[in-house]
Parts: structure tokens; C-alpha cells; sequence
């Protein structure tokens, strides 16, 4: 087999480690922890923004309910403004024309 620049060794002379169960069992546990602690880190992260996102979405809608019932009353407003001025016209109409007697 080559031999790896700059090494004295070829990869099949080189030594591995006896298997230690303990020791495997060990480090698979530490990696099931850190990845435990990274699904706690990222779950925090998550219902943070979750809590951000409600109380932004709460209070834009409460802007639209704001707005909504200022846009309701105005309409409300105008619409009896138009009513009255058409009964004011009509009135004035009525007042210009002369009463015929009634047979």
C-alpha cells in the first residue's frame, strides 16, 4: 500500500487499539448526552421564537381590531351623514313643489 506524505508508515502497519467495551459504552453515551443536550438547547431556541412570534401575532391583531372598529364607525358615521343630507334634499324638493288639492 502508498505511503501517506510525510509519514513513516504505511496504513497497514500502523496500530490500532484493542476494542474496550467500556470505553465504547462510554463515549456512545457521551455523544447520546451531547446530543440530548443540543435537542434541549434547540427545543429552548424554538418555543423562545414560538413565545416571540404569538405575542407579535397578539398584537397585531389587536391593531387590526383597533382599526377595524375606527374603520366600522367612520363608515357608520358617513353613511348617516349621506342618509341626512338625501332627506335634507328631498325635504327642500318637497318644500319647493306646490300642494295640489286632493279631489
Amino acid at each position: 500500500m502508498a505511503k501517506i506524505p510525510g509519514k513513516t508508515e504505511t496504513i497497514e502497519n500502523a496500530e490500532s487499539a484493542p476494542f474496550e467495551p467500556s470505553k465504547a459504552t462510554e463515549q456512545i453515551r457521551a455523544v447520546a448526552e451531547q446530543g440530548v443536550e443540543q435537542a434541549k438547547e434547540a427545543f429552548s431556541k424554538l418555543e423562545s421564537n414560538a413565545e416571540t412570534t404569538q405575542e407579535a401575532f397578539e398584537s397585531t391583531l389587536e391593531v387590526a381590531k383597533t382599526t377595524r372598529n375606527e374603520v366600522s364607525l367612520k363608515t357608520i358615521a358617513a353613511l348617516r351623514a349621506n342618509a341626512e343630507a338625501g332627506f335634507a334634499h328631498l325635504g327642500s324638493m318637497r318644500a319647493r313643489i306646490p300642494e295640489r288639492p286632493c279631489h
